[in-house]
């Protein structure tokens, strides 16, 4: 039996610990008692940093998971911009929110066609710690910043009730930036969420419409409740094109497809670089978050075509969690490019000591460890 080295085990048990305290309980008239522990660590005084990053993680963890709790009337574009704003002068990285002019001003047809059913204004939020050399291209993240989602015109019929969820991969993403900032990682990172309802209104977008993206593409509109990855291509293509990232990592909780072939065992993910697969592989170990990947094989392009556009943002009856991923990698122009679909790992209905029922935080952990390691390389 091997262990980890010291430095490691209290690094996990400073991120662990907290997490078992962790209660969203907002709303709750009588809440429950809040316990204090004093606990005494006997290490090397010089692991002190190694107690301050697992806490810094644990502190982003539950803010990953009251981002994703907080409810939808609540939680809008404009608060969660408002709520990162916040965040960025408490731990240290700069923030600009687009709005709705802005994002047509940059040709976001897919964006904001998804935004169109509701009366909430959308924002795209970028955030951005520059810690590296000043010519170092960023990594790159996006996170799907959909603050509920009713499906649009082809409206969810059953599981509505928890559509305040879908915006996981946004709060993955803020709640990685939170730590990377507040740990002063020695690299630059940008990431980016387009936040938005998908709505059902008389101006909705409709099943069948053809809408240009911000890259020129244009995409057949088969299924206005496969609205995540028409956001996440604009806010792919606005990085790329503004921040010029060397990598760029996308992340949502994003199809059935993915949630019902892995269950709640893991999230799945999809990448023409193996490279960038197999760095994520080798932090599971360290950050408890399974990814499993799926094939690239060039076969899957072929079912994304139209006669009407480009792209069919949902081609009937295929491999949906595969077909969702390659739909992206349409936009990543070049860019190393790992799409991560969360599946049903962003929120639980069980319980246990770590983890009471509802978000996860899942998703925070790999990104952060993620640009850390990439510090050693400099790439």
């Amino acid at each position: 039996m091997t262990f980890a080295a010291e430095q490691e085990l209290l690094e996990q048990a400073a991120c662990t610990l907290p997490l078992c305290e962790y209660t969203f309980d907002r709303y709750l008239s009588k809440k429950a008692a809040r316990r204090e522990y004093q606990i005494t660590v006997l290490a090397n005084p010089e692991y002190q940093d190694a107690l301050a990053e697992g806490k810094s993680l644990a502190e982003s963890v539950c803010t990953a998971r009251d981002l994703v709790n907080e409810m939808a009337d609540i939680m809008t574009p404009e608060e969660l911009a408002l709520r990162c704003q916040k965040l960025g002068e408490e731990k240290g990285f700069s923030v600009k929110v687009l709005d709705e002019e802005d994002c047509e001003k940059a040709g976001m047809g897919l964006f904001l066609a998804v935004s169109k059913g509701s009366s909430l204004k959308p924002r795209l939020i970028v955030m951005s710690w520059n810690g590296g050399e000043m010519d170092q291209p960023p990594l790159g993240f996006v996170g799907k910043g959909i603050t509920y989602d009713s499906g649009g015109l082809a409206i969810k019929t059953s599981g509505m009730e928890s559509m305040r969820f879908d915006m996981n991969g946004a709060a993955a993403v803020i709640g990685a930036m939170c730590s990377i900032a507040e740990q002063k990682l020695p690299y630059n990172v940008v990431g980016v969420v387009a936040a938005c309802e998908n709505m059902v209104d008389a101006n909705s977008y409709r099943n069948g419409d053809v809408i240009r993206s911000m890259s020129g593409k244009t995409v057949f509109v088969r299924n206005t409740d496969a609205e995540g990855r028409l956001t996440m291509a604009d806010a792919m293509t606005w990085c790329i094109r503004n921040c010029h990232p060397s990598e760029l990592i996308e992340v949502a909780g994003l199809t059935g497809s993915v949630c019902s072939f892995y269950g709640d065992i893991c999230a799945a993910a999809l990448t023409a670089d193996q490279d960038m697969f197999e760095r994520v592989r080798q932090l599971q170990p360290l950050t408890g978050e399974k990814i499993a990947q799926m094939p690239y094989f060039e076969e899957y392009r072929e079912l994304l075509k139209s006669p009407w556009a480009d792209l069919n943002n949902s081609p009937a009856n295929g491999p949906g969690g595969i077909l969702a991923g390659f739909f992206l990698d349409s936009f990543r122009e070049e860019v190393p490019f790992l799409h991560i679909d969360f599946g049903a790992m962003p929120f639980t209905k069980k319980t246990s000591d770590g983890q009471p029922e509802g978000a996860t935080g899942f998703g925070v952990k790999t990104l952060y460890y993620y640009a850390k390691h990439r510090c050693m390389t400099k790439r």
